[in-house]
């Protein structure tokens, strides 16, 4: 079963219908490209996906189409840095002793990745030397003719060293019409002439209104707890990783639930993830004031004691990797 078909729709109606009804499809869902135009995000590009049930989300194609400001029927849910969305241009990731992602880590998704995630023992930065590569976009499209319609970006971009590691990479996002979820899945390929090193982290991050009150958050058997991030006032508590296993299942589900809360509609929020390509999922909390981030991190590694990755893997020369993720949301 494909995703168009797993995800729900609010679609009643055909395409062929729905003309009779519109002057143009795209009044009810759409994907438009523009450019932002003030102050340091100016210049950018953003592909502003809208499926017309309450799923609006922006893929930044130059900052590698992650997914920046996402909001689902109204509510903001992703986590904004104080920077905001930084160009390729203002960015080095080994600025400040290596961690220059601490200075534009923004938005719903960053990708983390290739050379390295977490803090490296081999001298790359924290998380990888290929966060922020501009991509080219191949197709930008609403799909009204397939049996589920649907909004589809895809993209690819290249990041290279001619004396160390070469890699290509393909996103497609495709968020059915009338849907409540998107898809995500990229194709890493080793493109240079000797093996490299292949490790990558998804970091997916909520932020308030999502983050507050009476949440619960089950990653397949397992519920965590989220006491600190509970607490309002955000009385002294730090930064936590975990890290989980998906080992022997086909798929990892991770669930984030909230209730209603001082006007806010409660919030239900799914993240699958497949074990053969991401068999670990990290969870990153910080509770601190001005921050309050809920971060669920599938991983292609374990996190060790040291805080790096144990055991990342590698990809020989003209060897690709695809990995997926489903996210869909809905109410309690």
């Amino acid at each position: 079963m494909t995703f168009r078909q797993e995800c729900n729709s609010a679609l009643s109606m055909t395409s062929a219908e729905l003309r009779q009804y519109t002057g143009s499809l795209r009044q009810l869902a759409s994907v438009r490209a523009l450019r932002l135009d003030d102050g340091p995000e100016g210049g950018q590009r953003a592909s502003l996906m809208s499926t017309g049930s309450g799923l609006d989300m922006w893929v930044l194609p130059d900052r590698s189409m992650d997914i920046g400001p996402l909001s689902w029927q109204g509510m903001p849910l992703a986590w904004q840095h104080p920077n905001g969305f930084v160009p390729p241009s203002r960015h080095s990731p080994l600025q400040d002793a290596g961690t220059g992602i601490e200075r534009v880590l923004s938005g719903f998704l960053v990708t983390c990745g290739y050379d390295s995630v977490r803090h490296s023992s081999t001298g790359a930065p924290l998380h990888g030397s290929h966060t922020l590569t501009p991509a080219r976009i191949t197709r930008q499209l609403e799909d009204w003719d397939h049996a589920t319609p649907a909004l589809i970006c895809e993209g690819e971009w290249t990041c290279a060293h001619l004396s160390r590691n070469a890699y290509r990479v393909q996103r497609r996002i495709v968020a059915p019409v009338g849907g409540n979820g998107f898809s995500l899945q990229d194709r890493i390929e080793n493109i240079g002439h000797a093996s490299a090193p292949f490790d990558t982290l998804y970091h997916l991050n909520l932020g308030f209104p999502a983050v507050q009150g009476d949440m619960s958050l089950t990653i397949g058997s397992e519920t965590l707890t989220l006491d600190a991030l509970q607490d309002p006032l955000g009385s002294g508590h730090e930064p936590s990783v975990r890290c989980f296993s998906g080992a022997g299942a086909e798929s990892l589900v991770t669930r984030f639930r909230r209730a209603a809360v001082d006007g806010w509609p409660a919030l239900d929020m799914s993240l699958t993830s497949f074990c053969d390509e991401l068999p670990w999922l990290q969870v990153w909390m910080d509770p601190r004031p001005g921050h309050r981030i809920l971060a669920l991190e599938p991983a292609s590694s374990e996190r060790n004691e040291q805080g790096g990755s144990r055991s990342p893997g590698r990809l020989a020369p003209g060897e690709c990797k695809t990995l997926r993720l489903q996210v869909t949301f809905g109410s309690p």
